[in-house]
């Protein structure tokens, strides 16, 4: 086989195989055009959600019962709360309690024969900067078929903004299957798609892979045949003609050889007969060679000598000869491993392969085609609904609270879509209004009057921070800012002395070093500094100031409180928590610096560098005395204006803004604050140590709530409206209240508290 003829087959299959993927494109295309003509196609008089358009029901928004609050307002309410614990410390239940009969799981559908509301009103307490929107959706019986599916969308108003709740869906059986055998196809069509990394094992042409192989083996072989086969032609001519050349060559050597003996005997009998008549010989031999020379070199039977020359050569024979090629330069071929590699890339099933990959890009349109009911993941509930009966379910939304947020409302809008594609759009369902009851309305703000008790004997704090040669304790006033760390100690006292009037008992100095060099060294440093600023103003002040027997001195070395005080308030040390657990269990403090600059190299330049400057200091404590005061203390009132800026932020629900003011004074509206930001342990703390007024026990007996102490709870509640029969309202409005009032039928109890406080 020529090679010519070899690319002329290739040729052909490769058209071969672009033509057959053309016809099954066209064929997929035509297939998709006729499903689409066909689906087009489809039509009928009747629809199915035709049952929708003729009735009058609607959904319904109620609330849930229990949560109404009388007729006086009834376009709006209060709800139950849910308070989300984000703190390790509180472990209690989240969950809004309702007695046996009412409660209701959200992630369950409920069928009730009859739900009697007689108010469509809630007060939604607020906790933790959130409330709990709760709500029951009925959907009557007469709008639930087999054959379609319900979405209802709610939606919080809050001012002008429209929030979308997540969707309620509520299907049919048939609905459902019909959902389902959409899946079911789905995933059968994509099951028949292969994935490209199978592509070797389900659409390669293995039995054309193996006659591509065999004819181009074929090819080698027949390759190989036909230069061999001239091979042979040539080697059979050249053996006959070297044969026939040889016989002639030997039998002309032979004839010189003969004639050269002859003229050597004649040339020896001269030389002996000359020799015989003493005659000269010389130059006898050497003409007798010229005569042979001359003989031989005249006729052709001496002469002549045959050999194959290149025009003797046939042109068959021609390049052969010219090379010099034997049979052991014909080159060989065989089928490799490459070969066999190169022949698979071009021999797959491509119309096939087409096909999936046209499949492949098809999926999303096949997606639509397949599942025009698609199952949704971002719903709120997702339920297949009896048609034999209503259908109820407790909706529950956390929504955050703004600060000015009284109220919020609840709307709904719903449509219906059948199997056919028809749909129904509900009519707008009417809208609930929720009032937002919460924990600051509890405030105290009698605490805003501050009532002080002054006290003959008081004391203040300073720290200076005098700057000393490293490893040294020579005081030097001039030194960088000595002056101003002296005089502010020196303003210091004389305010208290001078401006103030007060008795100055004593003036505690306390030296600290860093933590660069050893600990023993800087202890004994802190010592010998502390002496020496003591020297300073003894010698500076002594004349007017009692220095020697006022300022007294204390040394503590290596500051490694203050490291850690500081290390915490740092944001930019990358190491800090592995850092702040090896001070914590150091017992060898070089040790423990060291350990920290070997592994640390960053963050211990950062401390060297920006907290050690700050352990080099001295702390003074000035205890003073009211002069002439006979009396250990007296009481004095006072209007805090930051205290009143905290009730204002907690008001707001600014609760972080409000602690940073409210944590400097531990009082009931403190307690207020952490309860309101679920730090219910905190809280609890707190409220024990302070005075036990009705506010205080009303706020112990939600904090207990929380924090599972129901049955003591139950007591602060009983204390709390026993002190302040107003607390016997309040108490219906908030959550934990509320739920013990339920829990415990405690209703009697506070009416009896109630007649008792009227007689």
């Amino acid at each position: 086989m020529k090679r010519e003829d070899y690319k002329n087959i290739e040729g052909k299959k490769n058209a071969t195989n672009v033509i057959k993927p053309l016809k099954s494109l066209a064929y997929s295309i035509l297939t998709i055009s006729s499903i689409s003509l066909a689906v087009m196609s489809c039509r009928s008089d009747k629809i199915m959600t035709e049952a929708l358009y003729m009735q009058y029901k609607n959904v319904k928004l109620e609330l849930p019962p229990g949560d109404e609050i009388g007729d006086s307002f009834s376009s709006g309410g209060m709800l139950s709360e849910v308070v989300n614990y984000t703190n390790k410390e509180d472990k209690a239940s989240n969950e809004a309690t309702y007695n046996t009969a009412n409660k209701l799981d959200a992630n369950t559908v409920y069928r009730l024969n009859e739900v009697v509301v007689t108010s469509r009103s809630s007060f939604t307490p607020e906790r933790d900067g959130r409330v709990s929107v709760n709500f029951l959706v009925r959907v009557p019986k007469e709008l639930i078929s087999s054959n379609w599916s319900i979405t209802l969308s709610p939606q919080l108003l809050h001012n002008d903004s429209v929030v979308p709740l997540k969707d309620l869906i509520i299907k049919g059986e048939d609905f459902y299957n019909k959902q389902q055998s959409g899946y079911d196809a789905y995933d059968e069509y994509l099951a028949s798609i292969v994935d490209k990394k199978d592509y070797d094992s389900v659409f390669l042409d293995k039995q054309g892979i193996a006659k591509d192989i065999y004819d181009r083996q074929s090819l080698y072989l027949g390759l190989y045949k036909s230069e061999w086969n001239d091979m042979m032609d040539y080697q059979k001519w050249k053996k006959m003609l070297e044969s026939r050349y040889m016989t002639f060559n030997v039998k002309q050597e032979a004839n010189r050889l003969a004639l050269w003996h002859k003229y050597q005997r004649e040339a020896e009998f001269l030389k002996v007969k000359n020799l015989a008549t003493d005659k000269d010989t010389t130059g006898i031999s050497a003409n007798y060679n010229k005569k042979f020379e001359k003989r031989a070199g005249l006729l052709p039977q001496y002469r002549l000598k045959r050999e194959i020359k290149e025009k003797s050569v046939p042109r068959k024979f021609k390049e052969v000869h010219a090379e010099g090629h034997t049979v052991e330069d014909i080159k060989s071929h065989s089928v490799s491993e490459r070969d066999s590699v190169d022949i698979s890339k071009h021999r797959y099933f491509y119309n096939k392969i087409i096909e999936n990959e046209m499949k492949d890009s098809l999926k999303n349109y096949k997606f639509r085609e397949l599942v025009p009911y698609e199952i949704r993941k971002d719903v709120k509930l997702d339920s297949i609904a009896d048609t034999g009966s209503d259908f109820i379910y407790l909706y529950n939304h956390e929504y955050p609270v703004t600060a000015g947020l009284k109220k919020i409302r609840i709307t709904m809008k719903g449509h219906a879509r059948a199997i056919d594609e028809s749909g129904y759009t509900f009519p707008r369902m009417d809208t609930l209004t929720y009032l937002i009851s919460s924990i600051d309305q509890l405030i105290d703000t009698t605490l805003t009057i501050k009532k002080t008790k002054l006290y003959r004997n008081m004391y203040s704090l300073l720290t200076i921070y005098p700057k000393f040669a490293t490893g040294k304790a020579v005081f030097n006033v001039r030194h960088e800012n000595n002056r101003m760390q002296i005089d502010t100690l020196m303003s210091t006292y004389n305010v208290f002395t001078k401006e103030k009037g007060l008795d100055m008992d004593s003036v505690v100095m306390t030296a600290s070093t860093a933590l660069d060099g050893s600990f023993d060294n800087n202890a004994y440093l802190s010592k010998q500094r502390v002496e020496a600023i003591k020297d300073h103003l003894n010698k500076t002040y002594g004349g007017s100031i009692d220095v020697e027997n006022i300022f007294k001195i204390r040394y503590i070395g290596e500051d490694w409180n203050g490291l850690v005080r500081l290390l915490q308030k740092r944001d930019d040390i990358e190491h800090k928590g592995e850092i702040l657990h090896m001070i914590s269990n150091a017992t060898f403090p070089d040790a423990c610096e060291e350990e920290i600059k070997k592994l640390y190299k960053e963050d211990y330049r950062i401390i060297r560098d920006s907290i050690y400057p700050k352990l080099h200091k001295i702390e003074l404590a000035f205890n003073m005395s009211r002069p002439g005061m006979e009396a250990t203390d007296s009481i004095q009132s006072e209007f805090r204006s930051e205290y009143y800026e905290g009730l204002r932020l907690l008001k707001n629900r600014q609760y972080w803004d409000a602690l940073e003011i409210l944590a400097n004074y531990p009082d009931y509206n403190t307690a207020l604050c952490f309860t309101s930001m679920g730090y219910n342990d905190r809280a609890y703390n707190l409220l024990i140590q302070l005075e036990q007024t009705a506010n205080v026990n009303y706020l112990l007996a939600i904090v207990c709530f929380r924090l599972n102490k129901k049955e003591l709870a139950v007591e602060y509640l009983l204390k709390a409206c026993e002190l302040d029969n107003s607390k016997i309202y309040r108490a219906p409005r908030d959550m934990e209240t509320k739920s013990l009032i339920n829990i415990y039928k405690l209703k009697p109890k506070l009416d009896k508290i109630e007649a008792d406080a009227a007689i």
